[in-house]
């Protein structure tokens, strides 16, 4: 009996051992769940700790994850924060580190690598202090700031004081600016004269101190028209809104205004040692740091040599699809007048107002794209809401053409685009940017998702950074939208030749343009490309030497931007083609824009990966 008992024993022991290896497994996977939530959780709120602007436009619940904007503060710079803030993210990557991806559960996986991406990005950032321009005259803090406080938002009282005691913070806030600036210019990576005249400028446009005097500066009007609907809820009284008006007045003419001006001086004193704006290739490390910017801005694991031949080949093709176009059409495309009456027309038949465009291209996207649901439920068509807002006068020379502004993540219902009238042209060009900025891009994108993502996890996402991935989609469909306007102008009674030609010559012109605008990217920022001879380029399309010293001084004061949009956009178009060899007959746009979406944004690469493994 003994004997057998212990033969007994010995034959079990290899389940048992199995048993304990599976459950040690499973247990490990929970472990590392919880360490992956934790981390996350604790990026989140280092993120936001100090940082109550874009907490509050980033969540309207942020106790949810232990946040507050009960002290309002502005994220101001300085050296020891900065240090303090390499060392935590040091200690980051560690816990990082010691999560086991192959024991995650495969959406725990994703997560992770999102995570273990955006931490390897920040720390590859740390090998150029300095490098990083805030005050970019197309893009910088002096213009985006007064934006953004005309954009927050009063849900209650709290939320008011919130505010004016952000506004308060500006001289602070800049304060940081130019220290962080004065560093820059010892390290000797100061911006050109030419880049800090065009601040100063601004400087002394943005807060116009006519305009704050007889309260028809925009961020008086604004303040004005969000406090209306608090008056009318019985939240605030008229008192109240009396005092806060008052309030905002001061703080605008007696701190705001002061604080461009003291920042406008302190670029003055720093200006003199460079004339005119360069690439970065002309900066020491400025070759690596914009191989550094170029991959975390895309999200492309391309090198630069195999972007630029990318890129080559597409200037290339859209050159022989030009040339096919004309020689079909000589006639008619060798006449300007015919080509202005061609456009005119096309314009005149599009819908006439932004609402009706946007009403259009919902209705042109259903058949490729993936309805918007909650709960399995289509959404009410009148579930997202989206204003059109015009960009104030004073802030139409610095910012972009058009754009979405994104609301929190966890109140996606209220949406705005704003439109630059200065710069965006109405009909067609409108029509696409509205495709760009609304449905099939921005706003669809980012509703989409957010009502595909599981609230109940650390919204860290909005933290990471893939622009090649949110630029490259509302490219993308911009592309796509010309079909689109195709389609209305004929339902509208259009000439089928007309409408076509128009719309493809449009588009080629887009694409080509964006193209050769990447590719003198590459060439100011990596191949050392001056100022002349990105003006002799330009100049065999027909750009005068001004306009060609304006595309340059851009370009190289903002490194990558192009590429951001059109290397993102070809990405796409090489992840729908690899999703076409892949899916064989189960593919379908539609189904490959479900996926696009519903993986969030992410890195090429990651996306590839992810596209065998797809089921719907």
């Amino acid at each position: 009996m003994k004997k057998k008992k212990k033969k007994y024993l010995w034959a079990i022991f290899p389940f048992l051992l199995l048993c304990s290896v599976l459950l040690y497994t499973v247990l490990s996977g929970r472990m590392d769940t919880v360490r992956l939530n934790k981390l996350e959780t604790a990026l989140l709120q280092d993120s936001y700790e100090n940082d109550t602007l874009s907490l509050h436009f980033a969540l309207t619940e942020p106790e949810k994850w232990s946040l507050s904007e009960e002290k309002a503060s502005l994220p101001v710079y300085s050296k020891e924060d900065y240090e303090q803030a390499a060392e935590l993210l040091k200690q980051q990557a560690n816990d990082c580190s010691d999560i086991h991806e192959a024991l995650l559960p495969e959406a725990e996986s994703l997560r992770f690598r999102l995570l273990e991406e955006h931490l390897s990005q920040a720390q590859d950032a740390l090998a150029f202090p300095y490098y990083e321009e805030p005050l970019s005259p197309s893009s910088g803090a002096q213009s985006q700031l007064p934006v953004l406080f005309a954009e927050y938002a009063f849900r209650d009282r709290e939320d008011v004081e919130h505010y004016l005691a952000l506004l308060e913070q500006t001289e602070v806030y800049f304060d940081g600016l130019i220290q962080y600036e004065q560093e820059k210019a010892a390290a000797g990576l100061f911006m050109s004269d030419e880049s800090a005249q065009a601040v100063m400028a601004q400087c002394s446009s943005i807060p116009d101190a006519a305009r704050l005097q007889d309260g028809s500066h925009f961020l008086c009007q604004t303040f004005e028209e969000r406090l209306e609907p608090l008056l009318k809820q019985g939240r605030i009284t008229k008192t109240e809104q009396e005092h806060y008006i008052a309030e905002n007045s001061r703080i605008l003419t007696t701190i705001v205004a002061p604080a461009y001006e003291k920042l406008a001086d302190a670029l003055f004193v720093l200006s003199g040692s460079k004339p005119e704006t360069e690439g970065l290739a002309a900066l020491p490390k400025g070759r690596e740091y914009y191989q550094y910017l170029v991959s975390r801005s895309t999200g492309s694991s391309k090198s630069i040599p195999e972007l630029k031949k990318l890129l080559t080949n597409r200037l290339q093709e859209d050159f022989h699809a030009l040339a096919a176009l004309s020689a079909s059409h000589n006639e008619l495309l060798s006449d300007p007048a015919s080509i202005a009456a061609m456009s005119s027309q096309t314009d005149a038949l599009l819908p006439s107002t932004p609402e009706k465009m946007l009403q259009d291209l919902k209705q042109q996207m259903k058949a490729d794209f993936p309805l918007l649901t909650l709960d399995g439920s289509p959404l009410p068509d009148t579930y997202i809401r989206c204003r059109i807002k015009s960009v104030s006068e004073s802030l139409e020379d610095y910012v972009s053409p058009a754009y979405y502004f994104t609301p929190p993540c966890d109140n996606i219902q209220d949406n705005t685009i704003y439109i630059n009238q200065s710069q965006t042209p109405h009909g067609l060009p409108l029509y696409t940017t509205l495709a760009h900025e609304g449905y099939p891009g921005h706003l669809y994108q980012s509703v989409f998702f957010q009502l595909y993502e599981e609230p109940d996890l650390p919204p860290v996402r909005s933290l990471y950074y893939y622009g090649g991935y949110i630029e490259g989609w509302a490219l993308y469909v911009e592309m796509l939208s010309y079909d689109f306007a195709k389609t209305t102008l004929l339902s509208a009674g259009s000439d089928a030749s007309a409408a076509s030609l128009t719309c493809t010559l449009e588009r080629l012109n887009r694409d080509m343009q964006l193209c050769l605008y990447s590719l003198l990217d590459i060439a100011i920022h990596y191949d050392g490309a001056s100022r002349q001879e990105v003006q002799e380029v330009l100049a065999q399309f027909g750009l005068s030497s001004q306009t060609g010293a304006a595309v340059y001084r851009y370009i190289a004061e903002e490194p990558s931007n192009y590429l951001k949009y059109f290397v993102g956009y070809l990405e796409i178009l090489e992840c729908r083609e690899y999703a076409k060899e892949i899916w064989g007959e189960q593919y379908s746009d539609k189904r490959f824009h479900t996926f696009f979406l519903e993986s969030g944004p992410c890195s090429f690469a990651l996306l590839r990966e992810r596209i065998p493994e797809y089921t719907d």
